[in-house]
């Protein structure tokens, strides 16, 4: 029987995702690319503030032990779709889909200009604010458009920051009506 390689001060901030090759940092619930990580740890306004000395050694550690062989520094590939849960990062649950697309975003305002850029589409017939008297109208005809889902990401800002629509979320998740 094999044993596992002894806790290393990295294993202290992250954990290694191997199907997606991100390092996640365990506080703060997010992958951070290799080149980010001693400015993720010494950064006077994160959670972590620690020594420059000390977040070099954690860089080293993934760049040279086969255990974080697959955290990589290019950009590669992430899903936008998962069939479970990714584990370590946080599962939003009020989040909207496009019916056109299947993009997930936000909130409504987001998704109005999506449907606008993308699928030139407006619930209300033109871009713009709605007039009162047309809000009602105009949310009928987003019924079938927009579904709320549940969805992760792994990164808070940037390349790779989209969501990840989550398929099946598991038995605690029961999905609401989506906000007005």
């Amino acid at each position: 029987m094999s044993e596992s390689p002894e806790p290393t001060i990295t294993d202290q901030y992250f954990i290694c995702n191997k199907q997606w090759g991100v390092a996640i940092c365990r506080q703060c619930e997010h992958g951070v690319k290799p080149n980010k990580i001693v400015r993720h740890l010494t950064s006077p306004k994160g959670k972590h503030r620690i020594s420059k000395r000390v977040a070099e050694q954690v860089v080293d550690i993934i760049r040279h032990t086969d255990e974080w062989d697959s955290v990589e520094e290019e950009t590669r590939s992430f899903p936008t779709t998962v069939s479970r849960p990714i584990p370590v990062l946080p599962v939003y649950q009020d989040r909207l889909q496009c019916q056109f697309c299947r993009q997930v975003y936000r909130s409504r305002d987001s998704l109005r200009v999506h449907w606008s850029k993308e699928h030139q589409f407006s619930a209300y017939g033109y871009g713009g604010k709605p007039r009162p008297s047309e809000v009602a109208a105009g949310k009928q005809n987003q019924e079938g458009r927009v579904k709320q889902v549940v969805c992760q990401r792994f990164f808070p800002r940037g390349w790779g920051s989209h969501y990840i629509y989550v398929g099946h979320p598991g038995a605690a998740y029961e999905p609401e009506t989506p906000p007005p």
